[in-house]
């Protein structure tokens, strides 16, 4: 049985909305995903588009989605619309290339750029960039690129941020608290890293599980939007639509 089929099938059992590739009960944790971070070279459907650029669906090879681990967590954005328009009109589970989600949310603009870490890592064979504030000059402060910024993002093209270091809008999806032993750690926040193609219209250009730097072993009591994080101010609350 093809996904299409088995989309069916939970249709029918649920009565639960299909959007490319995703359950409209489940939209705000079902956008939390990233290509896969050992796969050679992830892609787009670009030639052929199967879904909107916030979907799964609209990439070729192995994915990541690790939103049922998240147990403590809460919505960031509010979603206002959401719609597909599926190649076929008598079969609502296949491509849908056309497609929106409204969302109102709080974004804050930053600069992705893809490069060697301290540790002398080459983020590209991991699909990953390091986000840097805004304001920030990489041209006349490499420096900086080595130092490293304030998190680092799974990217769906990491090839488009190879050569330079390109504006992105974060944008908070959820919060999660990790526990840690029995511990409750502090607020982090996971988030779509966006691109601006149009007046308050943006695509999916990748995912960032997190605001700051580290592993799972480095879970901290702070808030990633506290007081004097990178998060904590300087961020727009706006009404979007994601395509």
């Amino acid at each position: 049985m093809g996904i299409s089929g088995l989309a069916a099938r939970i249709h029918a059992a649920t009565n639960d909305t299909y959007l490319a590739g995703l359950w409209k009960s489940e939209l705000i944790r079902g956008l939390c995903w990233t290509a896969h971070p050992l796969h050679k070279n992830p892609k787009r459907f670009n030639s052929k588009p199967r879904a909107p650029t916030w979907s799964w669906a609209s990439m070729k090879g192995p994915l990541t989605i690790s939103y049922a681990k998240l147990v403590h967590w809460e919505p960031q954005i509010e979603i206002l619309d959401a719609w597909t328009r599926p190649v076929e009109a008598n079969n609502l589970f296949g491509d849908a290339p056309e497609g929106e989600i409204r969302i109102r949310g709080r974004l804050k603009l930053a600069q992705a750029r893809c490069g060697y870490t301290l540790q002398g890592v080459d983020e590209e064979q991991f699909h990953a960039t390091t986000l840097f504030d805004a304001s920030e000059d990489l041209e006349k402060e490499p420096w900086r690129l080595r130092a490293g910024g304030f998190t680092h993002a799974y990217m769906d093209r990491i090839k488009d941020f190879t050569f330079g270091a390109f504006p992105v809008w974060v944008l908070p999806v959820i919060a999660y608290w990790p526990i840690v032993g029995e511990e409750k750690k502090g607020k982090k926040l996971a988030c779509l890293v966006l691109m601006e193609c149009g007046e308050n219209t943006f695509s999916r250009q990748g995912f960032a599980w997190r605001l700051s730097k580290g592993n799972n072993d480095d879970w901290d009591e702070k808030d990633e939007d506290g007081e004097n994080s990178w998060f904590g101010a300087g961020w727009e609350m706006r009404d979007v639509t994601l395509i």
